[in-house]
């Protein structure tokens, strides 16, 4: 099943951790035909070639469902930013598959998150459009009137300026064009986040498409208020798994400026996990290999917990809507 403009992504990231521990963010928001990308067209500069990246060591790495990447904790983060090449999608048309690749603040160890990025997805016809957005959790995602297509390369930052003021901006260096904005936000500050995503589609389900290597660049975040590289900032490797506990995006470790690192697609397929259109449950693509009891519901805008099982272990997820 196809996306149509009814349906809006959301994203949804379970951390496989001792203490059951949760991430969640966003990806995308309904089709907006005037982001559609050109298949090909002249770049005003080449892509830089991807830094050949050993891969972060198995033990390191924290097993999700629909994130890969990394992420810090354990101090109070008022600033993240990060720049990557936008992935050329090679699906075939009608596949039911998208990515995103941003950069955010908080989801890790709360249930706020503030982030940004781009995005490859399928519009109602099968065909590969890619966009910018936004997103303040609980509230859904904007699409950001910056043009890109693949091979562009973007830089985007969040940094608040002053207790719940953010700024927000991309920078399109291949175009020349630029975006930015200041926002309201209440963020308990407590991660930062480089992250490549599967998103969750609502009313239906969504695999991970075959970006290919994405580089992170230009990792930073300011840290109990120390401008710090992702490697300073003590972030850990992130993994995504399907539901047989196979990698499906891997990250690379931190290249020697400790600022930058790769994720790479695997040739594993993904287990998509959907939204119900009702709102009531969190379907897996393969119900055979779970089953879900809701512990919790809200109205629609202020979301509802749904607790997780599978043979390998629970999970505890948060979804917004």
């Amino acid at each position: 099943m196809n996306l149509s403009s009814v349906f809006r992504f959301l994203s949804l990231c379970v951390l496989v951790l001792s203490i059951g521990a949760l991430v969640f963010g966003d990806g995308a928001l309904a089709q907006n035909d005037a982001h559609v990308a050109q298949e090909a067209r002249s770049q005003t500069e080449a892509p830089q070639p991807i830094p050949n990246l050993p891969l972060a060591p198995a033990g390191s790495n924290t097993d999700a469902l629909n994130w890969a990447g990394y992420t810090a904790t354990g101090g109070t983060y008022t600033s993240v930013s990060g720049s990557w090449t936008v992935p050329h999608i090679r699906n075939g048309r009608g596949s039911n598959v998208a990515d995103a690749t941003w950069i955010g603040i908080g989801g890790v160890t709360s249930n706020d998150l503030i982030q940004a990025g781009t995005e490859a997805i399928p519009d109602s016809n099968g065909t590969i459009i890619y966009r910018a957005w936004m997103e303040l959790l609980p509230s859904d995602s904007k699409i950001v009137p910056l043009s890109i297509s693949p091979g562009d390369s973007v830089s985007v930052s969040i940094s608040e300026e002053s207790s719940g003021v953010w700024d927000v901006a991309f920078e399109n260096s291949t175009t020349g064009k630029s975006y930015e904005t200041t926002v309201h936000y209440n963020s308990s500050l407590s991660s930062a986040d480089w992250v490549e995503e599967m998103p969750v589609e609502v009313g239906g389900a969504v695999g991970l498409d075959y970006f290919g290597t994405i580089h992170f660049s230009g990792g930073y975040a300011i840290k109990d208020g120390e401008t710090v590289t992702i490697l300073a900032s003590g972030a850990s490797p992130l993994r995504m798994d399907n539901s047989d506990g196979d990698a499906v995006a891997e990250p690379s470790e931190l290249g020697a400026d400790g600022a930058s690192f790769n994720v790479s697609r695997t040739d594993a397929p993904s287990s998509p996990l959907a939204l119900s259109s009702d709102g009531t449950s969190a379907l897996p693509s393969d119900r055979s290999l779970y089953s879900f009891a809701t512990a919790g519901a809200d109205a629609p805008g202020s979301g509802y917990t749904i607790t997780m099982y599978r043979d390998k272990g629970g999970y505890r997820i948060i979804i917004r809507y």
